[in-house]
């Protein structure tokens, strides 16, 4: 297998395996069922998984757990605390409190409470230090309610791209947008790879693949 099809093949069984945990968050995901869904060996799938996302198994399934938690706090707010605990799986509410503190620095109720004051005052849910425009007002295009928009399907030849992932609690990563964009792609040449290293970290090969 040339390195290029070895690659893409990795990068397919990594992308299955991070699919899998978010469709499983509320069951036990330990780390040969995960390796199983790769086909590779546990010990061969600790080394790969850590080197695609710079974590480990367990700390990457502790935050998806808790990032998907507060997104269920904040979107279902008649979702008990308890049930968004279980529905990530967690065993119980002390365990999920603990953990959900310790990463966003609030309680549950009072990370909802604050969702909702946000939403009802129409602040809009951005990154600290999100990029502003030129007037100082964010970078957010409106539509007027109930505008009629013409959808048209384009099928494109398939491109390259290159792209970062940013953690949405996280202050905004001005620096590595603008290294990102400052690649140029020479004729007949792909952008020049660049790795994220944020908390919600872009996937990379893992080294030696």
């Amino acid at each position: 297998m040339t390195r290029k099809a070895n690659l893409a093949e990795y990068s397919t069984r990594m992308h299955r395996v991070l699919e899998h945990i978010d469709r499983h968050l509320d069951q036990d995901l330990d780390l040969r069922a995960l390796a199983r869904v790769a086909h590779f060996s546990a010990f061969h799938f600790h080394r790969v998984f850590f080197a695609w996302t710079g974590e480990t198994v367990g700390d990457y399934l502790r935050r998806r757990r808790l990032e998907i938690a507060a997104v269920r706090l904040a979107g279902q707010p008649k979702l008990s605390v308890l049930n968004v605990a279980v529905s990530v799986g967690f065993g119980s509410t002390e365990s999920f409190a603990q953990a959900f503190k310790a990463r966003f620095g609030s309680t549950a109720s009072a990370w909802r409470a604050g969702m909702g004051q946000r939403r009802n005052s129409g602040q809009e849910l951005r990154n600290p230090g999100q990029v502003r425009g030129s007037s100082g007002r964010d970078n957010v295009s409106t539509f007027p309610t109930g505008a009629a928009m013409k959808v048209k399907v384009i099928e494109r030849a398939p491109v390259k791209i290159a792209y970062l992932t940013q953690d949405r609690w996280a202050p905004f990563d001005t620096l590595r947008w603008r290294r990102l964009a400052a690649y140029p792609s020479a004729p007949g040449k792909p952008p020049r790879p660049v790795s994220s290293r944020s908390a919600d970290r872009g996937h990379r090969p893992p080294r030696g693949a």
